[in-house]
């Protein structure tokens, strides 16, 4: 019952209905045992949704079950979560929950923190192996082995009985959050726990469908809230004491709050408080002038101390707001009683207010000044400093708001040990966002000096490229360059130069042609006499990097030095990076033997340094090394495994790879329909996700559609446009298409200026498709050339060591070359094992296990 009357008042602001308050009183004075009853039915406005819920409660009864449930901010997503609580509450469920703040300034990991205390409040003592999210460490964390012991203590939690476990605002989850959910679903299985998960749809990142898609074997489903129905509008009217609305005035409400339940609980208000009247004139424009009008009835003593409450957060502990008082909690209170009446504000512990919805609290906070708001957060600064100097999330968050250029070097201080911790816990968006600010309040500061800069530059320029931020990671880096060649400090250029220590899947290059503005430092310090072996390592690192692309043999020189000199010492994190670029060299045809080898060192290697993203990495190189030789279930175990141990940007550019993959084997499967499908959708996806290179995603899929098809002619407008933005990007193909539209002067014209693909990861599907044309072209000594190219790569399909394009079977390209060279019995066999192996994997893919893995 208390249960119902909580959410009820903290997640809508609502009181009681009728049915609950009759209730109530029945208990109260005995009219119905306890043990016996039903609670009432809690007024979501959506009954259906709910019934849903319990459903899958019924589900998880034998075995563990997930609900994505996601909606628009106001949706009713906690309310309906609510009103399931009490019922499972009701049923004899365990329960325990986890919020996601709604600002900035909490630790990593504080949904799992919040719900292990609860949990500990509840049921008992945590064991010791969790003690790294119940203390918020600033050391690094073993998150496989914590994400396995957090699920082991939930599904113990399940044993006495079934186990209800909430994780809230999962939008604003950040790395760590998200990478422990992963892990956790992995444990649980046959325990009886159902998981609910809620998100704003419009707000959830690529980070939150990453985790979906990855924890898609787990049984559950998604729940999507629209707006309500005219019921579900009647029933949250009630609950608000609004009864009996003229259908003129209804239909206004339903139009004016888009069947919001939180508008049309705002709404009801405003009806109760100035009529149904107030329906037909001078209706506030949006939920903030709701909002607002509320708030207008309040004390301005009142209004002074919920606008510092705004800025610690939704949640504000009474301890802190007294402190940017300088006073005690209690003499708060008779200022925040006419707050608590008008259900602005609840209290879910006696020493915690809450504001009623998120839009509350970020109405007051966006109303004031930017001068105020600067003041009310350095006085929260100096109140947690005092009251708990060790909440570093906190005290980075209030420092950078309240930076001037007088306190910004403190502020530098405390955001530098904050990002420290975040990089330690492999939160690397929130550790890149510290760094900005860093770097910020640095240049803010007038107590600072240009030469200190280079250290939080060449940090951030680390962290941005863990969280995926390529352009933004090089200019980091180049700045961080330029501002030590400036100062002539030598360590701050190595340093600055050698930043870059995040895994490289694909290309970090921006342009086609070699970044001099960092390869000439690199050049130019990779001569300093005396230079010891791991500075040289990682300066190679970085050199093969750059140089990856314009000059393929400088990068695979490149790269064994970095390894050789790797291999002599002893860091297993420098070993980690010299392995990633010898093995991202070997996607192109030089060391291609040495593809599997190098995949399983940097495994090795990764498991030593204690780095789950190499670790990630190296399956993910092991993956393509399988693909190659078409050797399908060893790719598809190492692709799993690839997408098992990535987090953040790494797992949602793994898994839009991986996507590409099932595409490519859809296609090999005769289901060219199924495989442009899956093409078109990872370019809407990576299109809305703002990536440059979205478009050559459905490009190259229709290419291989082609190519199976034999006539590539219906791209020839598509292709003409790829070439003549980048040109030779896609001149064999576009060459293959103008001959089997017909028009081969244009297709002379062109071939006359090729140029040999680089050796990179397309180089085996391009010289496939070149030596196609060349055939076909009766161009003998490029059709000679590519032959001797391909012949080692017999019995392959080309571009699946891409592990995202199909060209067809190298030995297609090859029976062609030999039949214009003269060996009508090398182009026999060539056609006859391009057919068997096409055949052959057909028949593979085509197999129940495969089909439902693709």
């Amino acid at each position: 019952m208390r249960a119902s009357k909580r959410y009820l008042a903290d997640e809508l602001g609502l009181d009681a209905g009728q049915e609950l308050q009759a209730l109530e009183r029945d208990l109260l004075t005995g009219d119905v045992v306890a043990g016996a009853a039903t609670p009432a039915a809690v007024p979501t406005g959506r009954p259906d949704e709910l019934a849903a819920l319990l459903d899958e409660a019924d589900r998880a009864l034998h075995g563990t079950r997930v609900v994505w449930l996601s909606g628009d901010a106001g949706a009713g997503k906690s309310h309906l979560l609510g009103a399931a609580t009490a019922e499972l509450s009701h049923r004899g469920w365990r329960v325990t929950r986890g919020n996601c703040p709604e600002s900035d300034g909490a630790p990593p990991a504080w949904p799992w923190t919040e719900l292990l205390r609860r949990a500990a409040t509840a049921y008992g003592d945590l064991p010791a192996n969790l003690e790294p999210l119940i203390t918020s460490t600033s050391d690094p964390v073993d998150v496989f082995r914590l994400g396995h012991a957090l699920g082991n203590f939930l599904a113990e939690l399940a044993g006495p009985a079934p186990l209800l476990v909430v994780l809230d605002d999962l939008h604003r989850a950040d790395e760590l959050t998200l990478h422990l959910l992963r892990l956790v679903l992995e444990v649980l299985d046959d325990a009886p726990v159902l998981m609910i998960t809620t998100h704003r749809t419009a707000a959830s990142g690529t980070g939150l469908a990453a985790v979906q898609v990855a924890a898609s074997g787990r049984d559950g489903r998604h729940l999507p809230l629209g707006p309500l129905t005219d019921d579900g509008v009647v029933a949250v009217l009630g609950a608000c004491g609004v009864t009996g609305l003229p259908p003129a005035e209804f239909t206004v409400l339903c139009e004016r709050s888009d069947r919001n339940p939180l508008y049309v609980t705002e709404f009801a208000r405003l009806v109760t408080d100035e009529g149904a009247a107030a329906l037909e004139h001078g209706l506030p424009a949006g939920i903030a002038d709701l909002v607002r009008h509320r708030l207008r009835h309040l004390p301005d003593t009142t209004i002074q101390v919920l606008r510092a409450a705004a800025v610690i957060g939704r949640d504000a502990d009474l301890d802190v707001l007294a402190g940017m008082y300088g006073t005690g909690p209690e003499h708060l209170l008779d200022a925040l009683e006419p707050a608590l009446a008008a259900r602005v504000l609840t209290e879910p512990a006696p020493d915690r207010i809450r504001f009623t919805h998120s839009l509350v609290r970020d109405t007051l906070y966006e109303d004031q000044s930017r001068s105020r708001r600067v003041r009310l957060h350095a006085a929260a600064l100096a109140a947690i400093a005092n009251l708990r100097p060790h909440d570093v999330s906190a005290l980075a968050h209030h420092a950078a708001l309240s930076a001037t250029p007088a306190t910004a070097h403190i502020a530098v201080e405390h955001l530098v040990e904050a990002a420290r911790r975040a990089d330690a816990h492999g939160t690397y968006l929130d550790a890149a966002a510290l760094w900005n600010s860093a770097v910020a309040a640095h240049e803010m500061s007038s107590r600072t000096t240009e030469a200190e800069l280079c250290a939080l530059l060449a940090a951030q320029t680390g962290a941005l490229a863990r969280s995926g931020d390529i352009v933004t990671a090089r200019a980091a880096r180049a700045r961080a360059v330029d501002v030590a060649r400036r100062h002539r400090d030598t360590d701050a250029t190595i340093a600055a130069l050698t930043a870059w220590a995040a895994p490289v899947t694909w290309t970090i290059r921006v342009e086609p042609g070699a970044d001099r503005h960092i390869l000439d430092p690199i050049e130019s310090v990779l001569t300093t006499p005396g230079l010891g072996d791991r500075d040289r390592a990682l300066l190679h690192v970085a050199r093969a990097f750059e140089l990856e692309g314009p000059d393929s043999a400088g990068a695979l020189d490149s790269a064994r030095q970095a390894w050789a000199l790797a291999r002599a010492g002893n860091d297993a994190a420098v070993r980690c990076r010299a392995l990633n670029a010898l093995g991202y060299l070997a996607y192109g045809p030089d060391p291609v033997g040495q593809r599997r080898e190098i995949a399983a060192d940097l495994l090795a290697e990764a498991a030593a340094a204690g780095d789950t993203a190499f670790q990630a990495q190296a399956h993910f190189q092991w993956f393509l090394a399988a693909a190659a030789e078409t050797a399908l279930d060893e790719a598809r175990e190492h692709a799993d495994l690839a997408v098992r141990y990535a987090s953040g940007r790494q797992l949602t550019q793994l898994i839009g790879v991986l996507a590409l993959f099932r595409s490519v084997m859809r296609l090999l499967a005769g289901d060219a329909a199924g495989a442009l499908a899956g093409y078109d959708a990872i370019t809407a996806r990576l299109t809305a996700e703002g990536t440059a290179s979205a478009q050559w995603i459905g490009t190259i899929g229709r290419i291989g559609a082609g190519v199976l098809r034999g006539d590539l002619a219906p791209l020839v407008a598509e292709l003409t446009a790829v070439e003549t933005a980048r040109p030779h990007s896609v001149r064999f193909p576009l060459v293959l298409a103008l001959l089997d539209a017909g028009d081969e002067d244009r297709a002379r014209g062109l071939w006359e200026a090729h140029r040999p693909h680089p050796r990179d990861y397309y180089w085996l599907a391009m010289t496939t498709l070149q030596a196609l044309a060349a055939a076909r072209l009766g161009d003998i000594e490029t059709a000679r050339t590519c032959h001797d190219a391909l012949q080692p790569f017999s019995g392959r399909i080309a571009g699946l060591d891409s592990g995202s394009f199909c060209a067809g079977p190298v030995d297609a390209a090859l029976a062609e070359t030999s039949e214009l060279l003269g060996d009508d019995a090398a182009a026999a066999r060539y056609r006859s094992a391009a057919g068997s192996l096409t055949a052959a994997l057909e028949r593979r893919l085509q197999d129940p296990a495969w089909a439902s893995w693709c």
